[in-house]
């Protein structure tokens, strides 16, 4: 297996971004050398880790080039669409009972100023 792209994070921490898993494959292989792909960059690798299974997040995939492993951290799933929008709703419904509370208040005031 091959590291083929991967981003720069720290001296310690490369975000990857692709692995080719036959690269001397004759039909899909990258038509390299080991040689020309070590000198272009790219990392052999003899396993990948599997994540661990975090509910609520996601792995993102790094490279250590000191210990030549790879490692992952996690992060927070998005929010889908829809509970951004019942979160949304719910936020005006309270506003808006504030509103109307308010509303009343100045009402009750205002009707015991005209008698």
């Amino acid at each position: 297996m091959l590291i083929d792209y991967m981003i720069k994070i720290t001296d310690e921490k490369y975000k990857v971004i692709s692995i080719h898993f036959m690269p001397f494959d004759p039909e899909y292989g990258l038509h390299k050398t080991k040689e020309e792909l070590e000198a272009a960059g790219c990392v052999f690798i003899t396993e990948i880790p599997e994540p661990v299974r975090i509910d609520g997040k996601y792995p993102i995939r790094y490279w250590n080039p000191k210990t030549q492993k790879i490692f992952y951290e996690y992060e927070d799933v998005p929010e889908h669409e829809e509970e951004i929008q019942d979160e949304t709703i719910e936020k005006l419904k309270k506003e808006n009972k504030e509103l109307e509370n308010q509303l009343m208040l100045q009402a009750d005031n205002n009707i015991g100023g005209i008698l």
